[in-house]
């Protein structure tokens, strides 16, 4: 939610005022902010909850842009303005997330291998939560048949990105 709040209010931020090229520089550098933010964030959380940040975030803006392109189109300024503000934000946010000089880290985050569990370890530990032998080999199973998708996938970022500029 904290996401979306954000590109709700950078949406507001840019299509308010009079000016609307001045409006749309305090939404570009507020953007600038948040992504700020959301880089910083990503190296203290896992991949996949940047995944989910990030599509929400431009799933956000997008809503703006689409409210007007789903309705009736009547492309009266205000409509303009708000397709507008919306594409420059989008554009930003994938200009800075493109060029983070972690993206490759986070583009393809690591994947761990099987686990296999050594006879000594047969405690029950907050760490090694299972419920007995069928479910570790269902879990083998799985991972044997390429069944087993740790998320996020390799790639996600540069594909989101992708989708976004175009």
């Amino acid at each position: 939610p904290l996401v979306g709040v954000l590109a709700s209010c950078l949406m507001g931020e840019a299509n308010s005022g009079d000016d609307s090229d001045s409006s749309l520089k305090v939404a570009l550098s507020s953007t600038d902010t948040v992504l700020d933010f959301l880089i910083g964030i990503a190296t203290i959380i896992h991949p996949q909850q940047l995944a989910e940040m990030l599509v929400k975030f431009f799933e956000v803006l997008r809503e703006g842009e689409l409210t007007i392109l789903e309705i009736e189109i009547k492309w009266t300024h205000e409509s303009v303005q708000r397709v507008r503000c919306s594409r420059q934000i989008r554009l930003r946010a994938v200009e800075r997330l493109s060029t983070i000089g972690s993206f490759l880290a986070i583009n393809f985050p690591c994947k761990y291998g099987e686990w296999k569990r050594s006879p000594k370890q047969n405690k029950r530990k907050w760490t090694n939560q299972s419920q007995g032998n069928e479910s570790e080999n269902a879990l083998a199973t799985m991972q044997k048949e390429g069944k087993l998708e740790r998320l996020p996938k390799s790639g996600w970022l540069s594909d989101l990105l992708v989708n976004e500029s175009l």
